[in-house]
């Protein structure tokens, strides 16, 4: 199913302006009526009053038309001309899909001879076993003629099977155990961790025993996850590992890709959705409501909702809703939805796609039948309460990548969302713009580890996006507020001296000094350091040209235009050297590339002095154990085993270049112990360098 226009295009019309005028009023009456205390049960009524509100016959006649506004249905014939011209372009997953659509337009010998072409489609996919379903279920219903080709395909498929068997083939980390063992009432994270309840903090996440830095605190399996539409095709959607070429697919749909058959079984979630996919992932995070609706079902919802409208108390018992081992739906659904504090600006938006969600899961598949009309009321809140505690409680999940250039020897890290998911007991956890810990993932699996010291009966914080290091304080507080309703307390967020050094790292330097200024309204600044008043004109204008410089490097750089890119990269670094602050992030940026193509013609040394630049700054912003540190070392010990290559390299530098070596090596080994573990990936390749080359001597 495929719509002709998207949804977020209905989104921005004019009902939507009227359902905002609507959603406001019952807003005023609420909070005049209402305990100011965010209850559960009173963001269940408050919830209800606006779908009503929103359920009317112009809103649902509208909806309806954009849902039946799809692409034509083809005819069986069509999708089975369609999936043959796949299938001679060797293209046979794509095959698969349009013969399983064929078979399901289709009937008696028809609705066979596509099964058994869907075969072929899974034969040359090596999904043997799938092969013989196919072949099997239709084999006395297919033409004389085809029997025969039936029969070759299942004796291929039977010796195949016989000979290789699809054997499981993933790395499955050993992953690290919790401190101090399961926590007894959330076994997803460490027994050295509390949840209390404040009327300021709400639920959060204290310690019960020292933490080191290295701990692991919380180990969770999401309670549902979405893999990003561009990741749909590279990564098990399952376990969310990137596929090997010997991948399976979703023999109905062909959409889904698994790692192998037990990947594809496990995934129970796929029968709700199986060939919607089209439509699911045009709807971004809404995708993941429709998910965790789907998977506990009508009925459920309906007890649930009997058991709790009436629920009256506050924050500080929900904790108990993650005892309930039998149903840990209850942990999602008493996580924060905020809806009273969004404006109704949003809440129409959400509304409407709470609504649309609703209407299409009534009008596409059989799940409301033997229910009453009331249900889908109650389902059309519970759809509406998930999709605003997704926009506060959604969590990225990540993998590692590697952007390896043979020409400078240098490998580039970085992380790329991959998927989104729920995770419920990590959600816990309240927000610090210098947090305490670090997430990473293995496949699906949240691992949580601290990354600093915390004391006893010390809080554990996580950065919900801004970090102090990264974004200046008043965007901070600004982008905190908007999306998760709290002014940011913490103490880059009040302590002047810190929010003093968060200034530094995003201004222009003194004329007289190179200390860091700090702008007046008008275009007198002053220096921190030395006081002196001056016009920041010039460097204004400098930055101005530098960032031009920068963006034509990187221009240049992904057209292999490597001189053209260092030139850019140098005259912007010399730019930004005079204009900013010395640990300006922009400088430290510039300074990055400007390394990077220096190790691709060649320049080792100037690479490294480029480098060290960064360093500086990394160390002032993040700290010395930091990760930003570990990944700067990885690509500085890069540079130099490129460095020692040369012959020509005096005795004396390349011994200095060699304990530089070991030095880096030994730290980044350090640094990703603590953040990754020694289980991970990053370190255990750190490990083997610095083994290799603990065992030279110069």
């Amino acid at each position: 199913m495929r719509m002709k226009s998207s949804w977020q295009e209905l989104l921005v019309g004019p009902l939507v302006e009227k359902i905002r005028d609507k959603i406001q009023a019952v807003k005023n009456e609420f909070q005049c009526s209402h305990s100011p205390e965010h209850v559960y049960g009173d963001e269940s009524i408050f919830g209800s009053q606006i779908m009503k509100e929103i359920s009317n016959v112009e809103t649902k006649e509208i909806i309806f038309g954009w849902l039946n506004d799809c692409e034509p249905e083809k005819s069986a014939v069509e999708w089975k001309n369609m999936g043959n011209q796949y299938f001679k372009e060797k293209r046979y997953r794509e095959s698969l899909g349009c013969y399983t659509k064929s078979a399901d337009t289709s009937v008696g010998e028809d609705r066979a001879v596509a099964i058994s072409n869907r075969s072929a489609s899974l034969f040359f996919l090596e999904q043997y076993e799938d092969c013989l379903l196919d072949v099997e279920s239709v084999y006395d219903l297919v033409p004389t003629m085809t029997k025969a080709k039936l029969d070759l395909r299942k004796s291929k498929c039977e010796m195949l099977i016989h000979k290789e068997k699809l054997i499981k083939n993933k790395n499955i980390d050993e992953l690290p155990e919790l401190l101090a063992g399961e926590n007894k009432l959330i076994t997803s994270m460490s027994a050295a961790l509390t949840v209390p309840y404040s009327q300021t903090k709400g639920r959060h996440v204290i310690t019960t025993k020292f933490v080191h830095a290295g701990d692991t605190l919380f180990k969770e399996q999401p309670y549902t996850a979405v893999l990003l539409a561009k990741n749909g095709l590279s990564h098990c959607s399952f376990c969310f590992r990137k596929v090997s070429e010997q991948y399976v697919v979703c023999r109905i749909c062909g959409d889904a890709v698994y790692c192998d058959y037990e990947c594809r079984k496990s995934d129970k979630s796929h029968d709700n959705e199986c060939g919607l996919a089209p439509f699911l992932q045009s709807l971004g995070i809404a995708h993941l409501v429709w998910k965790i609706i789907t998977g506990i079902g009508i009925e459920k919802l309906a007890d649930v909702h009997d058991n709790c409208l009436l629920e009256t108390v506050i924050n500080e018992n929900i904790v108990h809703c993650y005892e309930d081992k039998e149903n840990p739906y209850l942990s999602v659904l008493y996580l924060n939805s905020h809806i009273l504090d969004m404006n109704s600006g949003d809440l129409a938006q959400y509304a409407m796609s709470a609504l649309m969600l609703n209407l299409f899961l009534k009008l596409k598949t059989n799940v409301y039948a033997g229910f009453d009309d009331d249900i889908f009321n109650i389902v059309s809140n519970f759809f509406l309460r998930h999709i605003c505690q997704m926009i506060c409680n959604a969590h990225a999940i990540t993998e590692l990548s590697e952007d390896s250039n043979n020409e400078s020897n240098l490998v580039l890290e970085s992380q790329d969302r991959i998927a989104t998911a729920i995770y419920p007991s990590a959600s816990l956890m309240n927000h610090a713009c210098d947090p305490t810990i670090i997430n990473s993932f293995s496949g699906r699996t949240l691992i949580v580890r601290a990354v600093k010291d915390v004391k006893t009966g010390g809080e554990i914080f996580h950065c919900y996006g801004p970090h102090f290091a990264r974004t200046p304080t008043p965007e901070r507080r600004e982008s905190l507020k908007l999306q998760y309703f709290f002014d940011c307390g913490c103490p880059y967020c009040t302590d002047p001296k810190l929010t003093d050094l968060n200034q530094r790292f995003f201004s222009f330097a003194c004329t007289y000094c190179k200390g860091s200024l700090s702008i007046k309204k008008s275009k007198k600044a002053f220096c921190k350091d030395c006081g002196k008043e001056q016009n920041y004109c010039e460097q204004l204008e400098a930055e101005s040209q530098a960032l031009q410089l920068h963006r034509e490097g990187i221009d240049g750089y992904k057209e292999n235009k490597i001189e053209t890119a260092t030139f850019c990269f140098t005259k912007a670094f010399k730019l930004r050297e005079k204009a900013l602050y010395k640990h300006h992030l922009n400088l430290a940026e510039t300074a990055d590339w400007l390394a990077r193509l220096l190790a691709m013609v060649g320049k080792y040394v100037e690479c490294l002095q480029t480098l060290e630049i960064v360093l500086e700054g990394l160390r002032l912003r993040y700290g010395e154990l930091s990760i930003e540190i570990g990944y700067e070392m990885r690509k500085r010990s890069d540079v130099l085993i490129s460095a020692l290559q040369n012959k020509n390299l005096d005795h004396k530098i390349k011994r200095k270049f060699f304990k530089k070596l070991r030095d880096s090596l030994e730290l980044t080994v350090k640094i990703f112990e603590i953040h990754y573990g020694s289980w991970s990936d990053p370190y255990k390749e750190a490990k083997s360098r610095l083994e290799i080359f603990s065992g030279f001597n110069f």
